[in-house]
């Protein structure tokens, strides 16, 4: 056999001239929070990882606040109520489509729903119906770490650092 044909047989091979060297055949490890998002007690998260460009935040709101779901053991379609939403976070993917995460308070999600839970635990997707044709995301329990809160505030650039503080003025300035 050429050279040319092992290539081609050959899985995609990846280098970088300042990187680490590794074996041949191991992956780079990524660090798996799924057991921490799918506790009831610290939140559980939820990814769609594959949402079109037009999808906001409300439109993701508005589906998760009362969805209709596939159950994932019967296959019955059923409006369920799952928890109190703490939170959505929205990420930009390389094809410009976006990932969702969903995030719910803590000690808030819906324990009606455990059997949901344990479902995807397992690692069945959940399908959420997205309208009236069908259409649905899969949903799955994050496997990325779930980020701290901040505030919109915080982002902007160029504000004064004493915003929101009480600072004492002088009267030449009051």
């Amino acid at each position: 056999m050429s050279t040319t044909q092992q290539q081609i047989n050959c899985p995609v091979r990846q280098w970088k001239p300042n990187a680490p060297q590794r074996k041949p055949n191991s992956m780079p490890k990524r660090k798996d929070f799924s057991t921490v998002n799918s506790n009831p007690e610290t939140g559980i998260s939820l990814c769609v990882p594959y949402a079109f460009k037009n999808v906001g935040p409300k439109r993701v709101f508005s589906i998760f606040k009362k969805p209709t779901i596939v159950h994932p053991t019967t296959g019955v379609h059923e409006n369920v109520s799952l928890g109190f939403i703490d939170r959505i976070d929205i990420k930009i993917r390389k094809d410009g489509n976006k990932c969702v995460f969903i995030h719910f308070a803590p000690g808030r999600w819906n324990d009606t729903n455990n059997e949901i839970l344990e479902a995807m635990k397992s690692g069945q997707a959940l399908k959420v119906i997205t309208d009236g044709d069908g259409h649905f995301w899969k949903t799955i329990i994050s496997k990325s770490q779930r980020p701290a809160d901040y505030f919109e505030d915080e982002l902007e650039e160029g504000g004064d650092s004493t915003d929101g503080q009480v600072v004492e003025m002088d009267d030449l300035f009051a």
